[in-house]
């Protein structure tokens, strides 16, 4: 699991008493030394974790958090902490460097990692920016990694 916010573990000790789940708290590995602490993005983390760890109970779940979530899946990578890595977070597919990550990907595969990806909060509209502009005003685009599918022959 990749975050960009530090995440208090009594949230997550919380959530799986109130939902009789056994104790098992994440593994929080912070990339980079600079600990983003507690910011916007802890709702996202909390979220992650407590539902990645109802549906797999029993599983060892690492976080690896930073000051972007998204440099997070490469030192996740890098570092080959799990074979399964799951991302919440994205944008719209035109600034991203396809091929960069790319090798990212094709890296986690000689691995034997597979990524794991939401479709998006905005579905169509996923280059509009969120909140300000009429749906889908930009046309309709996909959130990157999603989309990034290696394409059958």
């Amino acid at each position: 699991m990749v975050g960009e916010s530090a995440v208090p573990i009594t949230d997550i000790r919380s959530f799986r008493t109130r939902f009789g789940l056994s104790a098992n708290d994440p593994k929080m590995v912070l990339y980079g030394g600079a600990d983003p602490g507690y910011n916007s993005a802890q709702i996202e983390g909390d979220l992650d974790l407590e539902w990645a760890g109802a549906i797999a109970p029993k599983a060892t779940i690492y976080y690896v958090y930073g000051s972007s979530a998204i440099t997070a899946i490469a030192v996740a990578v890098s570092l080959n902490v799990a074979p399964v890595i799951t991302v919440s977070y994205g944008g719209c597919e035109i600034g991203w460097r396809l091929n960069y990550w790319r090798t990212i990907a094709q890296q986690a595969n000689a691995q034997g990692i597979t990524i794991l990806n939401s479709s998006g909060d905005s579905g169509a509209a996923g280059c509009d920016p969120q909140g300000d502009m009429p749906f889908a005003a930009a046309g309709r685009m996909v959130d990157f990694r999603p989309s990034c599918r290696r394409s059958p022959r």
